[in-house]
């Protein structure tokens, strides 16, 4: 299978299995959209799947899509 080529643009993926990002815990089967570098971080190891065909095979089990944002920080100089 050929690598999916590293866009600038996020794309959504396909989980293969059990991921967790931030303290947020993937399944597979979700449908979730990361930044350009994590999505080519975890294709490459294997952790999702952003081939059309694994985002088409999510959308018709219904799946809806999950924009992964990375939590903010708490500085004390926030405001």
């Amino acid at each position: 299978m050929a690598k999916p080529q590293k866009t600038d643009a996020p794309q959504p993926s396909r989980v293969l299995t059990p991921l967790a990002v931030d303290g947020i815990v993937y399944q597979p089967d979700d449908l979730v959209q990361f930044n350009p570098d994590m999505t080519a971080a975890y294709a490459d190891a294997g952790y999702i799947d952003p081939h059309p065909e694994a985002v088409e095979y999510c959308r018709q089990l219904g799946n809806p899509l999950i924009v992964h944002a990375a939590p903010q920080s708490l500085s004390p100089d926030a405001e």
